[in-house]
């Protein structure tokens, strides 16, 4: 790496943690916020380091989660018995965020304007300093999660879907979901792109054989629940109760948080009060899904409006990286043909993320759009590429050698 990169990246990083301290210092929010949801892991985490596995104690609900932060947590309250090394960790890792979506960008674009360009966008970009590392919460190392799965999705796309890189994304993918199991669409796009590589060439049918690590890695984990809470629960307990809370007949698309639910849900809901959380959650889903299955243009209608609802932008600045990145990535689609697939699969990912969200979840704070910002953010990287390219064609002779070179992005 030289100098300039070096340059380019400090810049990128140091602008991300400025914006985010002077974001903080204006609106007088704590640098240092542990949620309802922050002090569950935590305590997790330290039941873990005292041998009672990984249990929670400090929520009345029997809440079992996806046990991966809490496990990273117990990391930091081994070493430094306290959150407070963890929050620093975060900051750093939020800065680091910024270094890394620049270099994918530069990595899809191969232009230093872009890397710099996504990177300072990621710095001002409102729903990521609103979620950012004064939480602890998952999402910063989801960014990171995510920002991985891109590169490692572009590069099994990049070698036409050789077999090894497939088992390094399909590998990844499954350990992510331990961590939250917002990847789990990665899976239909995995099957998508499969048919398409085995249609090329049938040997590439060995992918599938990459599945039982997801299936592998459910079922340790569902044993360790039932070995510990009494329960096979593969991953979590309460998502039959969120798919019913998004999904049942008095739902209204014009909501942010539970915490005005009773505007929103049937009287049935609270008939189930004095049942357990585990209960609670495999009656509503079961009824949450018969609603669903019997009244699927209701459901398609409201499933749409919450994507709707899951990109309504905070400031201006927000609306306008939206807007951008849709142009740049229509761009890129139409304009940059070697890297098409690529491209389509990106659009594919983005759709499959915000649907799967909208559909079993509510839209609190934009929180859930938060790890989804810096993948589309990318594709503004773009547009400095289309326009250098534009240029360079309306200003060379249509047979000089610069003009062949401009033919396609390199």
């Amino acid at each position: 790496m030289n100098w300039k990169s070096i340059l380019m990246y400090g810049t990128i990083f140091v602008a991300a943690l400025t914006a985010l301290f002077a974001y903080l210092l204006a609106v007088q929010v704590p640098f240092m916020n542990i949620t309802p949801d922050g002090q569950l892991y935590y305590n997790m985490a330290e039941n873990l380091l005292e041998g009672n596995g990984l249990i929670n104690q400090v929520r009345v609900e029997e809440i079992i989660v996806p046990p991966l932060f809490a496990i990273i947590l117990s990391v930091f309250a081994f070493l430094f018995k306290s959150e407070t090394s963890f929050f620093v960790f975060q900051y750093i890792l939020y800065g680091m965020n910024a270094i890394l979506v620049a270099a994918i960008a530069k990595n899809f674009f191969k232009n230093n304007a872009s890397a710099l360009i996504v990177g300072l966008l990621y710095a001002v970009q409102t729903v990521l300093i609103r979620n950012g590392p004064q939480f602890l919460l998952t999402e910063t190392i989801f960014i990171t999660l995510i920002l991985i799965s891109v590169l490692l999705l572009k590069k099994w796309i990049d070698s036409e879907g050789s077999i090894k890189n497939a088992g390094y994304l399909i590998v990844f993918i499954s350990f992510t979901l331990l961590f939250r199991p917002h990847l789990m669409f990665m899976f239909v796009l995995l099957g998508m792109l499969l048919l398409y590589y085995v249609w090329k060439d049938k040997k590439k049918l060995l992918i599938v054989l990459f599945g039982l690590v997801p299936i592998g890695l459910l079922m340790v984990n569902g044993m360790y629940n039932q070995h510990l809470h009494g329960e096979y629960v593969t991953l979590e307990n309460y998502s039959g109760q969120n798919l019913y809370i998004a999904n049942n007949p008095s739902t209204k698309v014009d909501f942010f948080a539970t915490t005005i639910q009773e505007e929103f849900v049937e009287p049935y809901f609270y008939t189930l009060s004095e049942k357990s959380l585990p209960e609670r959650s495999i009656i509503l889903k079961e009824r949450a899904k018969e609603y669903m299955l019997s009244h699927p243009v209701e459901t398609l209608k409201n499933v749409i409006g919450k994507m709707v609802l899951f990109f309504q932008p905070l400031d201006t600045v927000d609306l306008l990286s939206m807007i951008l990145s849709g142009v740049g990535l229509v761009a890129a689609i139409i304009f940059d043909k070697k890297r098409r697939l690529l491209h389509l699969s990106m659009l594919i990912y983005m759709i499959g993320f915000t649907s799967l969200t909208a559909l079993g979840l509510l839209i609190g704070g934009q929180r859930y759009r938060a790890p989804l910002a810096p993948v589309y953010l990318l594709y503004i990287g773009f547009l400095p590429v289309l326009i250098a390219r534009r240029g360079r064609s309306t200003w060379t002779t249509p047979n000089s050698d610069t003009s062949q070179k401009t033919l396609h992005i390199e």
